[in-house]
């Protein structure tokens, strides 16, 4: 397998699928300030997606402070605001970064190209943790979604757009369960499938940490993960069929992963937490024809 099927831009970054409790008993929260230091840390909130920062940036702030004696929030509204020299003085201190959800766009157009971005990348390669929550988490990869409905599949049915970035060749959709999103990562698939679709349930991420000889995403908080693989697409005629028009699109290969639950994205392996009762391992091909990849589920 090519190890830099899926490269990372990061050492490690929490990616949350909305609807996240702003409390200091979250184990998503808890997870994101243990990795910036615990009580040391310095966290930076950036409400840049929100229309409402000046409101969603105190409350991520006192959620926060319950765990961390160091927090701020700067509103970034506007790509003027990009190079206000404070701010690129907290990020360079930071040692952990959280977006707030509201719309992804907002981030891309405003971050996308700034001095403002490059720092909070070289903070990434210097190993701090990134987070992000439902607009925040789905503009992290280099490609993200912007639009798409749940309640139809045809072509054309899906609107995507350069992300900021933090990794390559996966597509984070939020609030996946709860809005019936199946449809989104089945489109990006059959669109190409060398992209691998990652579904955030609301109150749950992913951490994904590692380096592009074992990168690992582990599932964080009290509801599950959909991974979406096209690797294995028989036959898709998402090319032919004119827009508006039904697709097919056979053999995907979808997981759930609950809590604790790991997945190795170059390898496609699935890791069970040591909690699981009985010792196994599978290893079978994934399908009737000769592919270049097996299907491993191992207990950690």
């Amino acid at each position: 397998m090519d190890d830099s099927a899926f490269p990372l831009q990061s050492s490690k970054f929490l990616a949350i699928g909305g609807g996240m409790e702003l409390s200091s008993t979250n184990p998503l929260i808890q997870k994101f300030i243990e990795l910036a230091g615990g009580r040391k840390a310095k966290i930076t909130v950036l409400p840049t997606a929100s229309d409402f920062g000046h409101e969603i940036g105190p409350m991520y702030t006192e959620a926060f402070s319950e765990l961390c004696d160091d927090v701020q929030y700067f509103l970034i509204d506007d790509r003027s605001d990009t190079d206000d020299i404070v701010c690129l003085k907290r990020l360079k201190e930071s040692t952990g970064i959280f977006f707030t959800g509201g719309n992804q766009l907002r981030i891309t157009s405003i971050l996308g190209g700034s001095k403002f971005l490059e720092i909070i990348k070289a903070r990434l390669e210097k190993g701090i943790i990134i987070a992000g929550t439902s607009a925040g988490a789905t503009a992290m990869s280099t490609t993200m979604i912007t639009w798409g409905r749940a309640d139809e599949m045809v072509k054309g049915n899906l609107q995507l757009s350069p992300g900021i970035g933090f990794i390559s060749n996966m597509v984070i959709d939020s609030h996946f369960i709860k809005r019936g999103r199946i449809s989104r990562l089945l489109h990006l698939v059959a669109l190409n499938p060398g992209s691998l679709g990652i579904g955030l349930a609301e109150n749950s991420g992913i951490l994904v940490s590692g380096d592009e000889s074992y990168p690992i995403l582990e599932v964080i908080g009290s509801r599950q993960v959909i991974v979406v693989d096209g690797r294995s697409i028989v036959h898709s005629n998402i090319a032919n069929v004119k827009e508006n028009r039904p697709y097919t699109v056979t053999n995907v290969l979808v997981h759930a992963l609950g809590p604790n639950y790991k997945y190795n994205f170059r390898d496609h392996e699935i890791i069970a937490p040591i909690s699981i009762e009985s010792t196994y391992e599978i290893e079978e091909p994934a399908m009737v024809s000769e592919m270049p990849f097996k299907r491993i589920v191992r207990r950690e």
